[in-house]
C-alpha cells in the first residue's frame, strides 16, 4: 500500500506572532519529525520531492511530496 503525503514548510511559524524583528537562526537545524507516526506504524519513505515555494528576505516556504508505503496490504492507517 502507498500514500502520498504533502507537507508544507514555512519558516516565518517561528516568529511566534512577531513579525519585525524576528531573529530565527537559533532555529536553524531543528528537525521536525513530520511523518515521526507513520514510520513508527511500518510505513517507509519511498521517495521525497519539493514542488512550490518561495524565499524573501529571512523567510522561505514550500512544499515537500512523500510517497511512503507499507508492506501489509491488509494494514490501514
Amino acid at each position: 500500500m502507498q500514500k502520498l503525503v504533502t507537507i508544507y514548510l514555512d519558516s516565518a511559524v517561528y516568529g511566534a506572532g512577531k513579525w519585525l524583528g524576528m531573529a530565527v537562526q537559533d532555529k536553524h537545524g531543528i528537525v521536525e519529525e513530520h511523518l515521526e507516526e507513520e514510520l513508527k506504524r511500518g510505513w517507509r519513505v519511498v521517495s521525497v520531492n519539493c514542488f512550490g515555494g518561495a524565499a524573501e528576505s529571512m523567510f522561505s516556504r514550500g512544499w515537500l511530496v512523500v510517497l511512503i508505503e507499507k508492506d501489509d496490504q491488509n494494514a490501514i492507517g
